[in-house]
């Protein structure tokens, strides 16, 4: 017997389970460790974010203290009278005063100037004149009048009389301290940047961190990466001392006493970085694991599903195959046929029989319903034998057996042909078969045969075969009929 094309998959059922199972393990490893790595970054973010501002704000007070001391040492000048009040400038004084005075100045700023890396350290007045120290860098700059003018647009600090400058004259390595000391002179003190240095310094622990010393414009004035300097700070860096949110860098500011601000980020990537490799090897072991699940998903599966698959595939049987017959059952039959037809050209030939045994009741009134029984089951190998490939064969009723077939041609004459000889084979087989039951209760066949074509619905054929049938039935049964109506509207 031809058995229905689409039973249901238990091996697909089984696949999907799998699936399931292995992607529901595979996104809970995945999803767990996700949480708990970014559970563990946002810790580390806040750790870090905590760090940064501790040490930014230890370095803004280093950076504090020695700016302090170099206004400090520069204001100590104003410890004597005969250093602020002294003006070559206005007051008149003779060779030998003036060089004493001068002398007294360069001795002081020789003192106070001993202990520290000062490039300059100078009394600069408005006639061009200069006491001190000036490096050759700053000499160069301006001439000696345009010196004090440039130094003097320097003062921004109009209460303490006194500004910080970076630039002067492009000259970036440095920084200048100035300081009205009287009218027509101006202290001049400056050392180069990387003085700082040691106050920039930050554990290991924040190692990728970059500092900043940056003025009101954000011009940087000295970097931890030396190759900042002069530059304008990170707008995205500068955004997050403002306020605004970023997910590139972690960034604190803290403001100086001159009005500076020491600046510290830190790439969220360079934080993360071993987070995000972490990640990488927790995808990595997920889907090892998934590997192993499915190894042993496969194994379970198999052991669970051995006998599971065996009683499925009885159920299956069942539910499309007639207990006795073992042929189709009517709704299978219907339904096989049916799906055969929906694919079929409308020129193809369809050839559809129905098959009734006379006088079974007798069978089963005279000789007992379990030889009934028996004799349906020969029947159903005798029809299944008679019509094998190509053929879809059923029990549709209590003594009634219907077959199926078609060819992709419309020579309806040949397929006619075709299936009256394979008819007359059948009654052969059956009288050679139930030979005794004929004598003992008269059995015989009455069929009915339609071969049509352009039709696509599983009734029309079944009514015309039907129809055939009854002729057969009608006419003394122990015949054939063909349906010769033409095509069933």
């Amino acid at each position: 017997m031809k058995r229905i094309n689409e039973r249901v998959n238990i091996r697909a059922v089984q696949i999907r389970m799998l699936v399931a199972y292995v992607l529901l393990s595979f996104f809970s490893i995945y999803t767990i460790s996700t949480l708990i790595i970014n559970f563990s970054s946002d810790v580390l973010a806040n750790k870090v974010s905590n760090l940064i501002s501790a040490n930014c704000q230890q370095i803004e007070l280093n950076t504090n203290n020695y700016l302090n001391t170099v206004e400090t040492i520069t204001t100590l000048l104003f410890a004597d009278e005969k250093y602020y009040k002294y003006n070559p400038v206005k007051d008149e004084y003779d060779e030998y005063t003036r060089i004493k005075n001068d002398e007294a100045i360069a001795d002081r700023i020789a003192d106070l100037g001993l202990m520290q890396n000062f490039s300059d350290f100078a009394v600069v007045y408005s006639n061009g004149n200069r006491v001190g120290w000036t490096s050759n860098t700053t000499a160069a700059l301006f001439d000696a009048e345009e010196l004090y003018k440039e130094l003097k647009s320097s003062i921004n600090n109009t209460r303490t009389q006194d500004g910080w400058i970076f630039g002067i004259g492009d000259v970036t390595d440095r920084l200048y301290y100035v300081k009205q000391l009287n009218d027509d002179a101006i202290i001049m003190t400056s050392f180069y940047s990387r003085e700082l240095e040691n106050a920039f310094e930050y554990p290991t622990e924040l190692e990728g961190m970059v500092i900043n010393l940056v003025d009101e414009n954000n011009t940087i004035l000295y970097s931890s990466k030396p190759d900042n300097i002069a530059s304008v700070l990170d707008e995205e860096i500068a955004g997050i001392i403002e306020g605004k949110a970023s997910d590139n860098y972690i960034a604190n500011a803290n403001s100086c006493e001159n009005g500076w601000s020491v600046v510290c980020a830190m790439p969220t990537s360079y934080i993360l970085g071993e987070t995000n490799q972490i990640k990488h090897s927790a995808l990595v072991m997920a889907w090892i694991v998934v590997a192993i699940m499915i190894a042993i998903g496969l194994a379970f599966l198999s052991h669970m599903f051995k006998p599971v698959d065996s009683v499925v595939e009885e159920l299956q049987e069942e539910a499309v195959t007639d207990m006795l017959s073992g042929l189709f059952n009517k709704q299978s039959f219907n339904a096989e046929v049916s799906r055969r037809l929906s694919g079929l050209r409308p020129e193809a030939t369809r050839t559809f029989v129905m098959i009734d045994v006379d006088n079974f009741k007798l069978v089963n009134d005279n000789l007992g319903h379990a030889y009934g029984d028996e004799f349906i089951v020969r029947m159903g190998k005798l029809v299944s034998e008679q019509f094998d490939e190509g053929y879809t064969v059923g029990r549709v009723g209590g003594d009634e057996f219907a077959i199926y077939t078609e060819k992709d041609n419309e020579n309806v004459e040949e397929e006619t042909a075709a299936i009256v000889n394979a008819i007359k084979d059948l009654f052969a087989a059956f009288d050679k078969e139930f030979f005794e039951d004929k004598t003992r209760v008269n059995v015989s066949l009455s069929i009915g045969i339609a071969v049509l074509t352009g039709e696509r619905r599983f009734d029309n054929l079944y009514k015309a075969a039907d129809e055939a049938l009854y002729i057969s039935k009608k006419s003394g049964k122990n015949r054939y009929t063909i349906y010769d109506a033409g095509e069933v509207k």
